[in-house]
């Protein structure tokens, strides 16, 4: 009998909820549709060029020696369609599109690169959404995904040659099993964290916190999903300038990571095979988890927006947290990270320039204030978040970094006498040894490139500061918006009105209020660029920064900083109300601008789909392409076609070279005396060879020497360098013995 007591009382609490019951049916209804939809029955097949249409009218199609059917003739008609499938009927669901082909890429007279595509079609809207993944001639097979968002009984493949030389084998369509059980069990997820958090917020609930608790989970949540609200279309978020790029980083990562690299130091499939690193000069750290996503089978559109909310997420819980220790009350905090949150600047980073590296930094700004706050108010440990700020910003974005730090330095010398004191000077040197040791592993591969002067990217401003009407309203690629000036001057007019006692709240804001007008005044044109850029070593570095309005992310998280101080030192004030009504108004400002700019600046398209893995830039006509962009190549490399110039071989007969990730075997003979060749690889550090010796060429590929009298193979293998490997060795030891450290700590704390 006691052993049914736990059963009663779980029925009976069961029968005090019905709409509990309610919504648990729901949600396992849900997940038994969404794995039934993950395991139904979906057509699958596959087409040999004799089951296409043929659609060509100029283009004269031939047969070659492996019996593949397409054109053989480059420039030919090349803004026909070669092929389509039959009308297919395709239920709703995730499928996986693989080409068989031979094909040879066109370049036309402009210099511009045309490969072969594939791509969807059909009338019914909203069904098979509008697709062109371009096909590799470096290649004989590629995989490419489709999304059908609803049943389909018209829908089509095109086959388009665009100009390239292009033969088809074959044509199959299969359901992609893996893609939609992963999404399954990603919902499956998301419905557990819903439910913990619906459990938080009930009052009756055992998990339920308390009221003020509440009202901050459910304002975090609403800041989170505003910002995040075009995410919620299918092409919400890929239309940004670069996004193309960072797409195929996360294919890159993942490519090298399926490889056996770690870390990922080189795209060895990029470049038509000819490897490039834009991992050295370029912290991706956080990008693993969407390559390890897009391993799993997730196609790159969901991996990209996924990393976004996971971001998004992430920089609204740290910048809360953070400003809840500062302030010590929950409405400053919310108001503040609201107003960082959904800054202008960091939605124009997210929606208009899809700047990666930009975004995911602002998430660390926060940390590295909190560190300053405890570190000159004496207020616990300050090196730990010094030591993650600055390593974040480090992994993400290095102009941020070198912007962050050039102002936190200014401020550590205002505070001079506080600063040169042992126990803040002890902090320091903690923040920094452990940020070096813990990043040693990027930092002597990027510094070593960057000594090296192996890349031949240069720097300089490229375009003038914001006029005043840009900075305010009028910006698109970068913009500060209303409210955050006002906040800081809002402050400003506090600190002049109701004068604070001298304190570290004071000190703060004012640092906020300081470091805010500064970056505001450095992105504008009214700042003297041309005569900054050339004092020595600071003007350097700050011409490096490309565009002046990059300081507008230090100053969205300064001004949403003072913004909280201001509605504090009103409160403080006994000005209550007015604390109220200046921090609605402040909000509201910014969800005004939100409600314009998701219209204005977001594409509403619903009928097209990025998931193409492919190495290619779609250029505005989209059957032109190029492969990644040129920012890292090394000293000398110059484009040719889809590879790059290379010198004549000398002194040696080579027969064959053949690419295979990151192994390279060349087929070659010397007579007597030294042969030479210039590898298809860029030359990065790394490649070794079992004969002979590697040189960087002129020409900024992998050089190899062949002794006199060769004949046979060598074999040329991209391996880290042994520094490199140190490297990575110190930064493992460092976090193991933070890592047993923090563990210590805690069990000694019981």
């Amino acid at each position: 009998m006691p052993s049914n007591l736990p059963a009663a009382g779980v029925a009976a609490r069961v029968r005090r909820r019905p709409a509990l019951v309610v919504l648990l049916a729901a949600e396992l209804l849900l997940l038994v549709v969404a794995f039934y939809g993950a395991l139904r029955p979906l057509p699958a097949c596959t087409f040999a060029p004799a089951d296409l249409e043929n659609w060509a009218v100029e283009a004269a199609l031939s047969t070659d020696e492996a019996g593949r059917t397409g054109n053989g003739t480059p420039g030919q008609a090349p803004a026909e369609t070669l092929f389509s499938t039959p009308m297919l009927d395709l239920p709703a669901g995730y499928y996986r599109i693989t080409v068989r082909y031979r094909a040879q890429a066109w370049v036309n007279d402009d210099g511009k690169i045309a490969v072969p595509s594939l791509s969807s079609y059909t009338e019914q809207s909203g069904t098979v959404y509008t697709y062109e993944g371009h096909l590799d001639p470096g290649a004989d097979s590629q995989t490419l995904d489709l999304c059908v968002g609803g049943h389909s009984t018209d829908a089509r493949l095109l086959l388009r040659h665009n100009g390239a030389v292009f033969y088809l084998e074959s044509l199959s369509l299969a359901p992609n099993r893996a893609l939609m059980l992963l999404l399954a069990a990603g919902l499956a997820l998301g419905l557990l964290a819903a439910d913990l958090l619906l459990a938080a917020l009930l009052p009756s609930s055992p998990l339920a916190v308390p009221v003020p608790a509440r009202a901050a989970l459910l304002g975090l949540g609403g800041m989170v999903v505003l910002a995040c609200l075009p995410l919620l279309q299918n092409n919400g978020a890929m239309g940004g300038h670069d996004l193309y790029f960072h797409l195929q980083r996360i294919q890159g990562i993942a490519d090298s990571l399926a490889g056996g690299e770690f870390p990922v130091r080189l795209y060895h499939e990029v470049k038509s095979g000819y490897g490039y690193a834009p991992s050295l000069y370029y912290g991706e750290l956080l990008l693993y988890p969407a390559a390890l996503l897009r391993l799993l089978g997730l196609d790159l559109r969901l991996c990209y927006q996924g990393y976004i909310w996971a971001i998004t997420l992430a920089t609204a819980l740290v910048s809360y947290r953070c400003l809840r220790e500062i302030f010590g009350r929950r409405g400053p905090a919310l108001l503040g990270a609201a107003l960082y949150l959904l800054s202008p600047y960091r939605l124009v980073c997210l929606y208009v320039r899809a700047a990666v590296g930009e975004y995911t930094a602002l998430l660390f700004l926060p940390l590295i204030a909190l560190g300053l706050w405890r570190l000159y108010t004496g207020r616990g440990r300050a090196w730990v978040l010094l030591a993650v700020g600055f390593g974040g910003l480090l992994q993400t974005h290095i102009i941020t970094l070198i912007l962050t730090t050039l102002l936190v330095l200014c401020l550590v010398l205002a505070l001079w006498r506080r600063t040169f004191r042992r126990r803040v000077l002890l902090e320091w040197g903690k923040a920094a040894g452990v940020c070096i040791l813990v990043n040693l592993w990027f930092l002597v591969p990027f510094v070593s490139m960057a000594g090296s002067r192996l890349s031949q990217k240069s720097g300089g401003l490229d375009v003038p500061g914001l006029t005043l009407a840009q900075l305010l309203t009028r910006g698109e690629t970068a913009v500060c918006g209303l409210a955050l000036p006002l906040g800081g001057a809002l402050l400003l007019a506090v600190y002049l009105l109701f004068p604070p006692a001298p304190g570290p709240a004071r000190t703060a804001g004012l640092c906020a209020l300081a470091v805010g007008a500064f970056s505001l005044f450095a992105s504008t044109d009214l700042f003297p660029w041309q005569t900054v850029t050339r004092l020595p070593v600071l003007g350097t570095l700050l011409g490096s920064i490309q565009f002046p309005w990059r300081f507008l992310g230090l100053a969205a998280f300064a001004l949403a900083l003072a913004s909280g101080w201001a509605v504090q030192g009103l409160r403080q004030a006994g000005r209550a109300s007015a604390a109220r009504g200046a921090g609605a108004a402040l909000l509201g400002l910014t969800l005004l601008f939100c409600l314009q700019f998701f219209p204005d600046h977001v594409s509403l398209d619903t009928d097209s789909y990025l998931g193409d893995p492919s190495q290619w830039l779609v250029l505005d006509n989209s059957n032109q392409v190029w492969p990644m962009d040129d920012l890292y190549l090394p000293r000398g490399a110059v484009p040719e076609g889809l590879g790059f110039a290379a010198a004549q071989p000398a002194g040696i007969q080579v027969e064959e070279i053949l690419r295979d990730g990151r192994t390279t075997t060349i087929t070659c003979s010397t007579g007597d005396g030294e042969g030479f060749v210039d590898l298809p690889l860029l030359y990065y550090p790394g490649y070794q060879t079992d004969t002979g010796t590697l040189y960087p060429s002129e020409q900024g590929l992998v050089g190899l020497a062949v002794p006199a009298g060769f004949e046979g193979t060598v074999t040329v293998t991209w391996r880290e360098p042994k520094r490199w490997l140190a490297a990575d060795l110190v930064s493992a030891v460092t976090l193991a013995a933070l890592a047993g450290r923090a563990l210590y700590r805690r069990k000694k704390q019981r």
